[in-house]
């Protein structure tokens, strides 16, 4: 798959299948469409790509409100691949972007630019200035610059349709379960392991801080995970049992949340390095201890819980 990362106006491509759209957490309803679009470019013999925006729309127009994320982008990029997806183009969104006409939009970037042969949307998509294109903009347009336009109907789970906002709330509340089938794999945290004040260390459970970024976290507690350690390019990545806790370490009177992932039976000194940390399971709430004996006995119970946890969890 190649990935265009400075997509501008010079860039052109002749004849696509194309999805627009940010993206986040690749959940099941993004799914489908890429889905289709593979099909339709299995059928066709022509490339297929998703143009995609970083920053999103909200995080530009509207900071203050936008979400936090699902995915990282480097995270967006490697599902998207896993779909047999040809191209990723990643369009800077900005001012000038977000003041583009939705038949602008189509002519220019659509039409001039990726010459897109068809158009797979899912069924609520906007775009334009003021998001005031619509799906029947789309194909009224797709008519006079030749190209088709396919739409995706929503998915549901429990009776309910998937969407990111959805997902994130699910996340939040702690209902990991309900994350997971809406995502079809584990809700996973992408970060950089940062230096911390080393209080594991000093009692025998060394952890890696993890600045996540605007990612979505689930509640504070104690998780059983796995974490995702990224090697050279030409090696695969190496799983590790690990247990991570969300939280403001109420036993060393702390106030700010922090993520701490304990990795078992591991000894590499990892600062700086991105890991993947998913979550598998809830152990328990966070707890304040009276000392850090009562501490380090529950963590000894918690890696024991974790262990039991993970034995039977497929790390693929």
């Amino acid at each position: 798959m190649t990935i265009i990362q400075d997509y501008d106006p010079s860039f052109t491509r002749d004849g696509i299948g194309l999805s627009i759209g940010v993206f986040d957490g690749v959940h099941i309803g993004h799914q489908s469409i890429l889905q289709r679009l593979y099909d339709w470019g299995q059928v066709s013999q022509l490339p297929t790509a998703v143009l995609t925006f970083e920053p999103s729309p909200v995080e530009l127009l509207k900071p203050n409100l936008a979400p936090p994320k699902l995915t990282q982008s480097s995270q967006k990029i490697e599902i998207l691949q896993s779909f047999g997806i040809s191209e990723v183009f990643i369009l800077r969104f900005n001012r000038e972007i977000s003041n583009m006409s939705a038949t602008d939009f189509i002519s220019g970037i659509l039409a001039d630019q990726l010459r897109a042969q068809h158009v797979v949307i899912g069924y609520d998509w906007h775009f334009g200035k003021n998001r005031g294109g619509t799906i029947a903009t789309l194909e009224k347009y797709g008519k006079k610059y030749g190209f088709g336009v396919s739409v995706v109907e929503q998915r549901q789970i429990d009776g309910q349709s998937v969407h990111s906002t959805r997902i994130r709330s699910a996340i939040a509340e702690g209902n990991l379960e309900l994350a997971k089938k809406m995502l079809t794999r584990p809700h996973t945290l992408r970060g950089r392991v940062i230096s911390g004040d080393r209080r594991g260390r000093h009692i025998g459970f060394p952890t890696a801080n993890i600045d996540a970024g605007r990612q979505v976290l689930p509640p504070s507690g104690v998780y059983a995970t796995s974490v995702t350690l990224k090697n050279s390019n030409s090696e695969r990545p190496t799983i590790y049992e690990s247990v991570t806790n969300i939280g403001i370490q109420p036993t060393f009177g702390r106030n700010t949340s922090k993520i701490e992932v304990h990795i078992l039976d591991f000894n590499q000194e990892i600062y700086g390095k991105e890991l993947d940390v998913v979550f598998r399971e809830k152990i328990r709430s966070e707890m304040e201890f009276p000392d850090i004996q009562c501490l380090a006995q529950q963590i000894r119970e918690d890696i024991k819980v974790a262990r039991s946890i993970l034995k039977d969890s497929c790390f693929v």
